[in-house]
C-alpha cells in the first residue's frame, strides 16, 4: 500500500462526521474538501506524505509527515475557522 493510499484508508475510517470530506482522487495525490478548507496529499519518499494547504491567502505550506500525523493534520486543517498555519500534530 502506498502512503496515499494509507492516508485515504485511514481517514476514510474515523466515524462520522470526522471522515465526511470531499476527496478529489488522482494517481499520486488527493484533494480533500471540507467547507472552504481543503488540502492536497501527495505521495512522498520513504513511505511520507506532503500535506499541502493554505496558511493565509496566496500562501502555500507543505508538510512532510507519516499517514497517521497527515490524518490528524488534515483534521486540524478542516478545523480552522480562518487560514492560519496549524502546528503538526504528534504521532
Amino acid at each position: 500500500m502506498t502512503p496515499l493510499a494509507e492516508t485515504l484508508a485511514l481517514l476514510k475510517s474515523l466515524p462520522w462526521p470526522e471522515n465526511q470530506c470531499a476527496i478529489q482522487e488522482g494517481r499520486a495525490s488527493a484533494v480533500l474538501r471540507r467547507g472552504r478548507m481543503e488540502a492536497t496529499v501527495r505521495s512522498a519518499a520513504d513511505g511520507l506524505v506532503d500535506v499541502v494547504y493554505e496558511p493565509a491567502l496566496h500562501e502555500t505550506a507543505r508538510e512532510r509527515v507519516r499517514p497517521a500525523v497527515a490524518v490528524k493534520l488534515v483534521l486540524a486543517i478542516f478545523h480552522r475557522e480562518r487560514l492560519c498555519r496549524v502546528e503538526v500534530p504528534e504521532a
